[in-house]
């Protein structure tokens, strides 16, 4: 067994299309940690307050830090000037926010000092016509953690649903099939396929440890990850993320046995097609099914996938719950033992449908 996996292995690594998937997703590592320099806003500059506004400087540094009256460790700065009217001088950026702002912000100084002299009824009607309200912005965004999470499972349904399924397609479109299962026998050749996708899944991981583990110390290296740890404690994405050790570990294992059902599953499907056209065909229309229900989920804006009794039930039936339960333990709406309770369910169906298959597992694709 140990020649069979090693030869599938070398196989599945040694070529430049994996090469260049680990370039890619080392590259993608490094834009991760680097999320909140890509990410971040326009560098805001300070209003310098020169002499002429010294009747109303201190106000104005009273109502926001971006007012300032010194121009010491300061590069760029804009110019607030007053001579027969205001001016404003815009060293560069964005002009019509900060202009906006200081309009209003000398509008509201001047109101509060006519208010100081005026009656009690124009004090009313002022205070009435000037009313400030209050904007809450309501705007679900489409790219959420759930909306993750689904992405990461299904790319890996994408990638490795099909492993096994195609080593079977190639083995028998190189007439090998059935002097490999003559030699080693069908159990063995059945397990080491198993075998060989687990360690495909694990060398995969470690490839992206390691390069999770560079970015990381580069990234220390630079700020000791104070901005990237200051971005995500800020962004919203991250605000309702409850995540532990165990949780983290347990939504592995389940998406890695979901995994394992869905490749022996097509296996069985494969080996039930007659030639490599019909697998194709198969292939294809089970492909495009995948992104329908990915773009479905995404158009949909599910959020909500965690919520309610009949996803908490789906999150124990085999092959959904490796896209539910996840969701569930990360938004804190499953518990533990509610997650092993799905491992368990999984892990079971998978043993039970790989014993069935076993008994006609030479016929079934040596036919």
């Amino acid at each position: 067994m140990k020649t069979i996996i090693s030869f599938y292995l070398h196989r599945r690594f040694l070529n430049k299309t994996a090469i260049l998937l680990n370039v890619v997703i080392f590259v993608a590592l490094g834009v991760l940690f680097h999320l909140d320099k890509i990410l971040s806003e326009k560098k805001t500059y300070p209003v310098y307050l020169d002499a002429s506004c010294s009747s109303v400087a201190d106000k104005l540094m009273d109502m926001d830090r971006i007012y300032t009256d010194s121009t010491e460790e300061l590069d760029e700065y804009h110019t607030l000037h007053y001579e027969e009217g205001w001016i404003l001088q815009i060293c560069q950026g964005d002009g019509r926010s900060v202009s906006e702002k200081v309009e209003n912000d000398l509008r509201k100084i001047r109101k509060d000092r006519y208010l100081l002299g005026a009656d009690l009824k124009t004090r009313e009607f002022l205070d009435q016509y000037c009313a400030e309200f209050t904007v809450k912005l309501h705007d679900q965004s489409p790219f959420d953690i759930n909306t993750l999470m689904v992405s990461v499972i299904f790319y890996l349904v994408l990638t490795y649903s099909n492993m096994i399924a195609n080593e079977l397609v190639y083995e028998k479109a190189s007439h090998t099939l059935g002097m490999i299962i003559s030699l080693v026998g069908e159990r063995i050749h059945f397990f080491s396929k198993i075998r060989t996708a687990y360690l495909s899944l694990m060398i995969q991981g470690l490839s992206i440890a390691v390069s999770f583990l560079v970015w990381l110390f580069i990234r220390f290296q630079e700020d000791h990850l104070r901005g990237l740890l200051k971005y995500l404690e800020s962004n919203e994405m991250t605000a309702d993320i409850s995540l532990s050790g165990e949780k983290v570990w347990l939504s592995l294992l389940i998406v890695v046995a979901g995994l394992l059902l869905i490749q022996i599953i097509m296996m069985i499907i494969t080996g039930l097609l007659k030639n490599s056209e019909e697998v194709a065909t198969f292939q294809n229309i089970y492909y495009i099914l995948l992104v329908i229900i990915y773009y479905v989920f995404i158009l949909k804006n599910q959020t909500d996938i965690s919520i309610g009794s009949f996803r908490s039930l789906l999150s124990y039936m085999p092959v959904r719950s490796m896209l539910i339960m996840p969701i569930r333990l990360l938004n804190s709406t499953a518990t533990v033992i509610e997650g092993m309770i799905s491992l368990v369910i999984t892990l079971t169906a998978t043993v039970v449908i790989a014993e069935a298959y076993l008994s006609s597992y030479r016929r079934v694709l040596l036919k």
